[in-house]
């Protein structure tokens, strides 16, 4: 009898301490609920040619660079700094392929203080891509589908403190209580999916592009005094804020040579033979891989033919 006694005993210290453990919660314990977009629901669907303007087939790689590129910046340009007394919250995104055509979208905000994150509130979204070729009209058709399930991870530090912040199912199903907001995070996820659509048919920001390498070569002479000729040349790219270096031996940008210059007695000779990166696109090309190289190109061929 007295053993039974001794076995029921520990096995009752046993379930109490296992239990106490299951329930007991770290710092580091995530809240978490899901819960409906407060953005309305909507699909952005957009066609454009099947080849860029060389001919050159787009491909679906193509378009999904495109849309993550244009989808990256537009986030990070909502990253921002709050300081409210003597916290600061730092909101910032993190973006990526979960599968073929989804992409998670996720904001997070970390609450600061004497630069230690003590809390933070992660918001999940999700958008799906719809990419269909249609061979007789020669175009592809995009559907970007914002998700209108919102995950949220909030940890007890940062729901301790702003509370107001962070999504309870229990608390907000009174309804002697505001409704939860998101401070509008779930509408400007939805606005950049938006004007992402609208950037795959604006052809002035040649969004969905392949890069090659273009050659640039030329070579003019001009007579007369070198010394006086390379001062007008160096002075004509400098008014022009090229950020150019023009020397005895060439012109030459962030330390590369791009054009070569050749002295003799009674003139001057500019050269160029150079490979340079161009974005080739739907109706247009663009430079912004060597955006200053190809600027100092263009004055430099000016420059020549004015002269």
């Amino acid at each position: 009898m007295r053993k039974i006694t001794v076995l029921l005993i520990v096995l009752l210290s046993f379930l109490w301490t296992g239990c106490s453990t299951v329930h007991q919660k770290s710092p580091s314990d995530l809240l978490t609920a899901s819960r409906m977009s407060e953005a309305p629901s909507q699909a952005f669907t957009v066609r454009f040619p099947h080849v860029f303007i060389d001919n050159t087939p787009v491909t679906k790689k193509h378009i999904k660079d495109a849309v993550f590129a244009s989808l990256e910046t537009k986030l990070n340009a909502q990253n921002r700094t709050d300081v409210e007394g003597d916290w600061c919250i730092f909101t910032f995104s993190r973006l990526e392929w979960v599968s073929e055509n989804v992409l998670k979208i996720e904001k997070k905000r970390s609450l600061r203080a004497d630069a230690k994150e003590i809390g933070s509130l992660v918001r999940t979204y999700s958008m799906k891509l719809y990419i269909a070729h249609d061979a007789e009209k020669n175009e592809f058709e995009v559907r970007l589908v914002p998700e209108n399930i919102v995950s949220e991870n909030a940890t007890e530090g940062y729901s301790s403190q702003l509370t107001g912040d962070v999504y309870a199912p229990s608390q907000y199903d009174n309804a002697q209580l505001p409704a939860f907001t998101s401070g509008g995070q779930d509408a400007q996820v939805v606005d950049v999916v938006s004007a992402t659509a609208q950037d795959l048919v604006d052809y002035n920001k040649n969004l969905i592009h392949y890069t090659k390498q273009k050659k640039e070569t030329f070579s003019t002479t001009l007579d007369g005094d070198p010394i006086l000729l390379r001062k007008l040349f160096a002075d004509y790219l400098e008014d022009h804020e090229s950020g150019a270096v023009v020397t005895e031996k060439g012109v030459y940008y962030a330390g590369k040579q791009l054009v070569c210059i050749v002295e003799s007695d009674n003139a001057i000779t500019y050269l160029c033979d150079l490979d340079i990166p161009e974005e080739v696109g739907l109706q247009g090309t663009g430079h912004r891989q060597a955006g200053a190289e190809w600027y100092i190109l263009s004055l430099v061929k000016r420059y020549l033919t004015l002269s």
